[in-house]
């Protein structure tokens, strides 16, 4: 599945570009990446900021059922339309307001989120970050 762009925006209020996307990576992990871009200012050079998590494949079930409990929808039923049911449920829970919006996220705040869910699932998971 390619890279998916879940939500993003301008922050006026933290002068910064937020983005969260998520992509099934061929292997079959899940991957949600949340990016940050402050532009430049005067004599401040600007910056950008990465953040992955991944869900490996074998743990993907599970975080549907986890997901699909958090959002109180049904859980995917065909294997095919995993991914499709995968970026369903993630825009549900930006619906209902259970991720913090471009305007206001804080570093990690939704990678956050999702990994206090994965922990109380015992599901483990990885991370990175990166910065330009």
């Amino acid at each position: 599945m390619p890279e998916h762009k879940l939500m993003g925006g301008y922050s006026r209020s933290l002068d910064r570009y937020y983005d969260l996307y998520v992509a099934v990576e061929p292997d079959g992990r899940v991957c949600l990446r949340e990016a940050y871009e402050y532009p430049d200012r005067p004599g401040i050079e600007g910056r950008e900021y990465g953040y992955r998590l991944w869900i490996a494949a074998a743990q993907v079930d599970a975080w549907l059922a986890c997901l699909a409990r958090e959002a109180q929808v049904e859980p995917a039923v065909a294997p095919a339309g995993k991914e499709t049911h995968l970026v369903m449920v993630l825009e549900r829970l930006i619906e209902q307001g259970k991720l913090a919006p471009p305007e206001t996220a804080r570093a990690k705040e939704n990678l956050d989120t999702f990994i206090s869910w994965l922990e109380q699932e015992h599901i483990p998971y990885e991370t990175s970050s990166w910065v330009w």
